[in-house]
């Protein structure tokens, strides 16, 4: 006789960890720079903010959006967020310092 299941997984969303640039650069072919973006975007950045850390213009973060934007197959910030979520799920937990360098990264 079948019996139903079910798997429920809870997650802290602050408490995830972006996954590291090269690991997006490899899953999407995206560039260094295109990641960085990503990364950005997912953190929620303004594209002048993470161009001013990067030391470009906006026109060129905005670019590397747009290009990470087709390499994703997505349609914007949340659609973004909502994979690269998905996608940190594959990544081993880095430790405590680990972690906040990332979160600090990706402000």
């Amino acid at each position: 006789m079948d019996s139903a299941r079910l798997l429920l997984v809870s997650y802290h969303p602050e408490s995830c960890q972006v996954p590291p640039a090269d690991m997006l650069s490899h899953m999407f072919g995206l560039t260094p720079a295109d990641a960085s973006a990503a990364i950005g975007i997912v953190g929620g950045r303004q594209l002048a903010e993470i161009a001013a850390d990067r030391g470009v213009k906006t026109g060129t973060v905005r670019v590397h959006s747009k290009t990470v934007f087709a390499k994703t197959r997505t349609r914007g910030q949340a659609e973004l967020a909502a994979l690269v979520t998905r996608v940190a799920f594959l990544t081993p937990p880095h430790d405590a310092e680990d972690a906040s360098v990332a979160q600090a990264g990706a402000r």
